[in-house]
């Protein structure tokens, strides 16, 4: 039965809530951030000492190998810089082999301007997001040619790569360089690389002024009309060699300018519009395209194209580099009235006016050199009185050596009493060369003064002929150039009562068989080069007299250099950078030393020159030169440096720091050396005496 109740009759039981639990602080809630924040600081700050640590550790990593290759460029040594190059790219590391041959990092000039050494730590090291590749920037100090007051400061860079064992000097990564910019004007396009491209817009737009002036005075030798000139600035390396001199002309391959991108050198701090970098690429741009405009068939007249690009370079403003030859001649003339008496001076002046006479028929720029000069309008006109006596006076062939008399002038003329004298008869015959009327070589005897002709070569003179004595006065060695069918070659002969030809495959050869002067002692083994036409390198051959025959005289060719010892029984071979121990023959054996110019004091010693020491008391970057002599086998020792020279040079600037070039035996008295030394400009050259140089004290120096 269902019991039923109502609400009231039931009893309920006071039922009490539960307590909501408390609240949570809020400052909890605001720690949590904090704490987040806290521990993401923690391990950012721990991931950037690992960062820093690493980049620190990598650094020097990277400036141990930059140290490497600076001592390989100081040392000039071939072999440790192969070892730190990157092979990625055969054609780069060819350029930087080609680059350390020429001494360019130390000793070498660009665009007018001569590169310092300097041995200041890296600008900065910067690394690549994976820490593959690193940026070594490095200050490249220039100054300029003859005024070396003025200087700039460049910033170089160069790249390195990880490889399995150090870091590499590498090419430039992909995206160094960038894309090619195409910049166009009326007379010319210029391509440059992206970096390069504010540059080369400055330098298009610069020249461009120039060449538009230099049109509207020079109408006739304006080049717009046969079209645009392609110029481009180069990524390859190689191309800071073919500016390191002063130009005469610029070509490139296919018609195409070549210049180094400024960035292979470095940026001055005031970038791309610095206007001593300008400048610079302003005067060899110029004369490439002065060169250009009026036809100039290199190198024909170089002398006068130097004075005539001068002359135009300075009327538009350009800087050029030097003082010309011609304008030391032609400054003669101003003072013709106190030197027409001065035969010599005549006789140049003839010279410098008849030598490109036929020319000024058909060269309007010759015709023009004149008349800038002479400021007589558009002809080449001479005082009357003058153009008379260089008329009177005879034609010498050797214009070279008549001028160079005239800028230092030597003992010419005998003094009264030597004329009256007069010369005494020579006991031997002498062989002299002439080029005209035909090419020839004569005997001539001064005793019976009877003369005979030696060799009479086909084909029309060209000059560069070498006559050379033989050991012993036994004949002559001749080096003749000849033209047949618009080409020269070269034929070498001897004359040893008959006539011998020398060749290695045929008679006539593209490049002259110089004999260096060396022989062994019998005199029966000449020592001679070639130069190879292709790759510029020489090659040394043994030339054994005693096996020539009428039809030809063969050569032997060798892998060194040799320099045989007194006794005739061996040989110091020079191969490279290193010496070794050679047969009677030429054959390298042992290997000795590093070194080069290997010459020897008795037949047990010997000496040879090698760097020895790369900085001077000012701490300047200086590669010093020592003479070092190894004597009865014993290990070799420096006996002699170039600061020991200095001491002994009369009126020696307090700068002057001097390189050994070479040492050479005297070839009559024992143990006397001649020591040739230069300054670092190689302006200068000394030759210093030196004896005593094998014995244990100190050698004596005069």
């Amino acid at each position: 039965m269902y019991d039923w109740h109502t609400d009231e009759e039931v009893s309920w039981s006071d039922e009490k809530p539960e307590p909501a639990g408390s609240p949570r602080p809020r400052w909890l809630w605001l720690s949590i951030p904090l704490v987040l924040l806290i521990a993401g600081g923690l391990i950012y700050w721990q991931i950037n000492r690992r960062v820093a640590a690493t980049t620190a550790r990598l650094q020097d990593d990277v400036l141990s190998s930059h140290q490497l290759v600076e001592q390989a460029v100081v040392k000039q040594d071939g072999e440790l810089l192969t070892s730190l190059l990157s092979g990625r790219e055969p054609a780069w590391t060819e350029a930087q082999q080609a680059l350390l041959d020429a001494d360019f990092w130390q000793t070498g000039s660009f665009l007018g301007w001569r590169v310092r050494p300097v041995v200041d730590e890296p600008v900065a090291i910067t690394f690549d997001s994976e820490f593959r590749e690193a940026t070594v920037a490095t200050a490249v100090k220039i100054t300029l040619l003859g005024d070396e007051t003025r200087e700039m400061t460049l910033t170089r860079e160069q790249f390195y790569r990880q490889g399995e064992t150090r870091w590499l000097l590498a090419p430039p990564p992909e995206d160094y360089w960038g894309n090619s910019r195409l910049i166009q004007n009326q007379f010319f396009s210029l391509t440059a690389p992206a970096r390069d491209a504010d540059f080369g817009r400055a330098l298009a737009n610069s020249v461009e002024r120039r060449l538009d002036r230099l049109c509207q005075e020079f109408v006739a030798m304006c080049g717009v009309s046969e079209g645009r000139l392609a110029i481009e600035l180069s990524t390859d390396p190689q191309t800071l060699l073919a500016v390191s001199s002063r130009p005469v002309f610029l070509s490139g391959i296919e018609g195409v300018i070549l210049l180094p991108a400024p960035s292979l050198i470095g940026l001055p701090p005031a970038g791309p519009e610095d206007p001593d970098l300008l400048s610079a690429y302003e005067t060899y741009l110029m004369t490439a395209i002065v060169a250009d405009w009026v036809d100039y068939d290199c190198c024909q007249h170089g002398l006068y194209f130097a004075a005539f690009n001068d002359l135009l370079l300075d009327g538009l403003g350009v800087p050029v580099l030097a003082a010309n030859d011609l304008e030391f001649l032609l400054a003669a003339v101003a003072d013709f009235a106190a030197s027409a008496a001065d035969p010599a001076t005549l006789t140049v002046l003839a010279e410098l006016y008849a030598e490109p006479w036929p020319s000024l028929r058909t060269d309007q720029w010759l015709v023009m050199t004149w008349a800038l000069y002479w400021g007589q309008g558009s002809a080449p006109i001479l005082p009357a009185d003058l153009i008379d006596a260089l008329l009177t006076l005879p034609q010498h062939n050797d214009f070279a050596t008549w001028f160079s008399s005239l800028k230092d002038p030597l003992p010419l003329e005998l003094d009264a009493a030597d004329a009256e004298a007069g010369w005494p008869a020579l006991a031997q015959d002498v062989a002299i060369f002439c080029q005209e009327p035909a090419p020839a070589v004569y005997l001539y005897s001064p005793i019976s003064q009877q003369w005979q002709t030696l060799l009479a070569p086909p084909g029309q003179s060209a000059p560069g002929a070498r006559l050379q004595p033989l050991p012993n006065q036994a004949g002559v060695y001749v080096s003749l150039p000849t033209v047949i069918d618009g080409d020269v070659d070269w034929l070498t002969l001897l004359w040893q009562g008959s006539t011998m030809p020398v060749r290695f495959d045929n008679t006539l050869m593209p490049a002259p068989l110089l004999y260096t002067g060396r022989s062994d002692t019998t005199g029966q083994r000449l020592l001679v080069y070639q130069r190879d036409p292709d790759s510029g390198n020489l090659d040394f051959a043994a030339l054994d007299l005693a096996a020539c025959t009428s039809e030809n005289c063969a050569l032997t060719p060798l892998a060194g250099i040799p320099v045989w010892s007194p006794d005739g029984t061996r040989t110091l071979v020079q191969q490279g950078a290193y010496l070794y121990a050679g047969d009677i023959s030429g054959t390298p054996g042992e290997r000795l030393y590093r070194g080069v110019f290997p010459f020897w004091l008795t037949a047990d010693s010997y000496g040879f020159l090698r760097a020895v020491r790369f900085s001077d008391a000012t701490g300047a970057l200086v590669a010093e030169m020592g003479v070092l002599v190894s004597e009865n086998g014993a290990e070799a020792e420096e006996r002699l440096g170039s600061f020991d020279l200095i001491a002994h040079i009369p009126e020696a600037p307090a700068d002057l720091r001097l390189k050994i070039e070479r040492v050479e035996p005297h070839p009559y008295l024992e143990d006397l050396l001649l020591v040739v030394a230069s300054d670092n400009e190689r302006e200068h050259f000394y030759v210093v005496e030196v004896q005593g140089l094998a014995a244990s004290a100190a050698p004596t120096i005069r």
